[in-house]
């Protein structure tokens, strides 16, 4: 629900600055894209923090012998 709400406000906030213009839409769904998949990369990134720094931690020891 969120993203949803998010991409939505993405679009019409880009739309109320550029205007509503064939160029200005085409503009605002490439933006749009572009922050859904740069937010969808940070929530996994999130996700996957406990993960990434556990594997971090045994690597460090494993190497260190």
């Amino acid at each position: 629900m969120m993203y949803e709400l998010l991409m939505l406000l993405i679009f019409v906030g880009t739309l109320a600055v550029m205007g509503v213009t064939i160029v200005s839409v085409g503009v605002a769904i490439g933006l749009t894209v572009v922050m859904m998949l740069f937010f969808g990369v940070l929530g996994m990134l999130l996700k996957w923090l406990p993960v990434l720094i556990v594997i971090a931690i045994v690597y460090y020891f494993v190497k260190k012998r």
